[in-house]
């Protein structure tokens, strides 16, 4: 049984030549396909048009991935410095446009890397600020006093009525001692945890000691710890 003819029910039409629709291929496969392709027509048809009419041709195109196609006759970079009323000289007929190419993709990542690079910089620049804010803050909270054992209590208590002592020798020696009132608390109890604040008590402040960031009340008549 033959199907050759238009009138057999198992001759089927073809679809023929579709029209492709203009809109951008989503499929990242088919769209790498597609750029292939098309590329490889563009740079073919530009070639032809500067065999057949001797026309001097620069095409340049970017991938997807953001990665340069170009060509060009006599090369690239010439006619787009005539394009750009540039007064350079011409390079010869005979430079290699895959170097000329090669150079300007490298010059476009040196500028790419020193942009990245002054970013980063700044960043580590902000970021030693904030680590520097962040522990003058951490000094003037002082320490957690709840979590000092009794020895160690006992040596910031003497560490900082000896600068006491000595803070106050120095104010008198220079004779200005009545014309320097000693600072209030500026700690509250809650922060400190400590009663004296409570009790209205002066505050010494030690920025020789190990930890300069002490806070903490004394009392002038505070007797030296003993340990039993």
């Amino acid at each position: 049984m033959s199907c050759s003819s238009n009138n057999n029910p198992c001759w089927r039409k073809g679809k023929g030549r579709q029209k492709v629709e203009m809109a951008k291929i989503q499929n990242k496969t088919n769209l790498q396909v597609t750029f292939s392709k098309r590329r490889a027509g563009l740079f073919k048809k530009a070639s032809e048009l500067s065999t057949l009419s001797g026309a001097e041709t620069a095409v340049v195109v970017f991938s997807p991935g953001n990665k340069p196609h170009s060509f060009g006759h006599p090369n690239v970079e010439t006619l787009a410095d005539r394009f750009l009323n540039r007064n350079v000289q011409e390079t010869s007929n005979d430079v290699n446009d895959t170097d000329t190419l090669l150079e300007m993709h490298q010059r476009a990542n040196l500028n790419q890397e020193t942009l990245e690079l002054n970013r980063l910089h700044h960043q580590l620049e902000l970021e030693r600020k904030r680590s520097l804010e962040l522990e003058a803050q951490r000094r003037w909270c002082g320490p957690d006093l709840d979590k000092l054992d009794y020895a160690k209590l006992a040596q910031l208590q003497k560490v900082l009525l000896q600068f006491k002592v000595q803070f106050e020798s120095k104010v008198c020696s220079s004779g200005r001692l009545g014309h320097l009132p000693l600072p209030g608390p500026v700690l509250s109890p809650e922060r400190m945890g400590c009663p004296s604040f409570a009790a209205g008590g002066p505050v010494s402040y030690d920025p020789m000691a190990g930890d300069s960031s002490v806070l903490i009340p004394y009392s002038s008549t505070s007797p030296t710890p003993t340990q039993n």
